[in-house]
């Protein structure tokens, strides 16, 4: 079974930008691409701003370019996130379409550390 953005395409994958919502609001994102030789991860805020953060077992890239709908994308995310107290909605632009990729409680899997240490702490109180 192969997902509709991987079928069909020339090239790599879209870059896959994942919003942290809680409680209605989009807190940040992160962005994972493939750049030919790994899997790169950057985070940024709703405002297109780089956070310093590495996830261990990503490449890291502050170079993932910003999606041309942020804007759309990030009132997407918290419309389709509503008002629990977290969800990550993962999103997609391919050929100037928003599409939907998954929603999860999960963060980040809970399988990958991040650095510094002190970002899972603010990071886990939300």
């Amino acid at each position: 079974m192969k997902e509709r953005i991987g079928a069909g395409r020339d090239g790599p994958p879209p870059s896959n930008f994942k919003a942290s919502v809680a409680d209605g609001r989009v807190l940040r994102w992160s962005a994972v691409r493939w750049d030919g030789t790994q899997w790169c991860l950057s985070y940024f805020s709703p405002e297109r701003h780089p956070l310093r953060v590495l996830n261990v077992g990503y490449g890291s890239n502050d170079e993932t370019p910003r999606p041309d709908s942020l804007v759309e994308m990030t009132a997407s995310a918290a419309a389709i996130a509503g008002d629990p107290d977290f969800l990550r909605v993962d999103l997609h632009e391919v050929d100037g379409e928003i599409w939907l990729g998954e929603t999860t409680a999960h963060p980040n899997g809970e399988l990958v550390a991040l650095e510094p240490s002190s970002i899972d702490l603010e990071w886990g109180r939300l």
